[in-house]
């Protein structure tokens, strides 16, 4: 995902919420997880910022959706764990 986020995140795009984890790797058996990798994670924000899109990471406040029952499976949001997410963002 970090090495796609320039061409993944269209022209005009003012906000992004990020929310990197590492479990699809984790499932694929991958060691070489890039989510581990504060300077990746900073490179990419940075070409992001530098493109005028403010990065937020909202990595722990999915952690806190994600515990409350009604989750699917610990691991993808609900439709309203989705929204509440989505929320956190709407001041930003």
């Amino acid at each position: 995902m970090l090495e796609r986020v320039n061409s993944d995140v269209p022209d005009g795009t003012k906000i992004v919420l990020l929310c990197v984890n590492a479990c699809n790797d984790n499932h694929r058996g991958q060691t070489n997880i890039v989510n581990n990798d504060p300077a990746a994670n900073i490179a990419a924000t940075s070409k992001l910022a530098a493109r005028g899109i403010k990065v937020i990471d909202v990595m722990p406040i999915y952690l806190s959706i994600n515990r409350e029952r009604g989750m699917p499976d610990r691991v993808h949001l609900s439709v309203e764990g989705n929204r509440k997410l989505g929320r956190t963002g709407a001041d930003w």
